[in-house]
């Protein structure tokens, strides 16, 4: 009865969705580009991530464009109060990434935590929406060993060095006994330089036995 008053609206072409769809039409999400990285040594988006701490895969599984589909769905996410976006787009990538063998070995899935004001503020975490989405696909649990430290602004006017230096000794590590020895998938919604993935990673690489890869719902 709700959806017969007031129907589901695809987010990117405004078309009303049917049974079995949300957020998105079926359509416009075969249309979203996707990376195929996962297929590729020495991806793109491995090579962002080079210098950082030791890893041992990474992808992100649509490109980003500004103003693009993929960008109007990571937007209304984060921002317009629909976390559930999140959730979907995590199931689809991860069924997609399955059958390649990715998350073989992965023990963990980290999300990249946000400071707790800023989360308070939003009401939720959008990172922690996209590893529920991979973790009901996968069966693989989230973890919450992660925290940020401090405030920081929006790091999207920033330049390569200025979001490294406004990342540094961000996050830090809780109960890491916990995670001894661990393989850690740590999930974002957008890899843009990698400064984000390569500072969380940091503390926990640190961490007697853990191993690190990345996943992220985009990249640029």
């Amino acid at each position: 009865m709700w959806r017969m008053l007031f129907p589901e609206y695809c987010h990117i072409c405004g078309d009303d969705l049917t049974q079995g769809e949300r957020f998105v039409c079926s359509p416009c999400l075969a249309s979203l580009r996707r990376t195929d990285y996962h297929l590729l040594p020495l991806n793109p988006m491995e090579e962002k991530l080079a210098g950082g701490p030791q890893f041992v895969r990474a992808t992100g599984f649509f490109f980003y464009e500004r103003f693009g589909s993929v960008s109007t769905l990571i937007q209304d996410m984060k921002y317009r109060s629909f976390p559930s976006i999140g959730e979907i787009l995590g199931g689809v990538m991860a069924r997609a990434l399955k059958d390649s063998g990715f998350f073989e070995g992965i023990d963990l899935l980290q999300p990249v935590p946000m400071n707790r004001w800023k989360e308070w503020d939003r009401g939720y975490n959008q990172a922690e929406s996209v590893a529920r989405g991979v973790s009901a696909e996968t069966g693989i649990a989230i973890c919450d060993n992660l925290r940020a430290r401090r405030r920081h602004g929006s790091q999207t006017h920033l330049g390569v060095a200025e979001r490294e230096a406004n990342m540094r000794d961000y996050f830090k590590s809780y109960h890491p006994e916990e995670i001894e020895g661990r393989h850690l998938l740590i999930i974002d919604d957008v890899c843009t330089t990698g400064a984000t993935l390569r500072n969380c990673a940091a503390p926990l690489s640190q961490i007697p036995g853990v191993s690190i890869s990345y996943l992220t719902l985009a990249t640029t």
